[in-house]
């Protein structure tokens, strides 16, 4: 069962950095399948791999709700306006040290939009700033955010909706 665990978010990963969405009707159909053919031929064997394909399918839809729930998050739709902000939270990790200053993945506990209006959000994400900051400082930070980049070989955004940034 591990094994479709990781199996399940290894074959998810690869379908959304494809741009593929699994359809929610064939992780169903997944199941069913396995249901049936573990009801129809009663060996042992069976049972194991409708156990191992009905947990594969139910990863794949946890991770594709995951990121779907990130994607249509309200900052994200302020993301993709390049909207002004100001983002409150907490310093989650240690900051890492870069050319300009620092990087710090902020676990939010609000922001207020370019329009005055407060927003609860539970998401993370990464602020850069030339100010010395440290793990569990609550920071408060204003900008416009951003989309991160898609590169030729490598998709930051997907990367970073898969770690719970956005």
């Amino acid at each position: 069962y591990c094994l479709s665990f990781i199996g399940g978010v290894f074959i998810s990963s690869i379908f959304e950095v494809w741009n593929f969405f699994i359809p929610q009707k064939v992780l169903f159909g997944i199941i069913i399948l396995a249901i049936v053919c573990a009801i129809l031929w009663r060996q042992e064997k069976t049972y194991l791999v409708a156990g191992i394909m009905i947990f594969l399918a139910a990863c794949c839809w946890t991770f594709n709700q995951q990121l779907e729930s990130i994607e249509n998050s309200p900052i994200a739709l302020l993301a993709q306006k390049n909207a002004f902000v100001i983002a409150r939270g907490l310093i989650a990790e240690e900051p890492s040290i870069k050319q300009f200053g620092y990087q710090a993945k902020v676990e939010l506990q609000g922001i207020i939009d370019s329009k005055g209006q407060k927003q609860n959000v539970s998401k993370a994400i990464i602020i850069y700033t030339t100010e010395q900051i440290k793990y569990g400082d609550l920071v408060e930070a204003r900008g416009a955010l951003e989309v991160p980049p898609v590169f030729e070989t490598f998709d930051y955004k997907r990367y970073l909706e898969k770690e719970g940034i956005l």
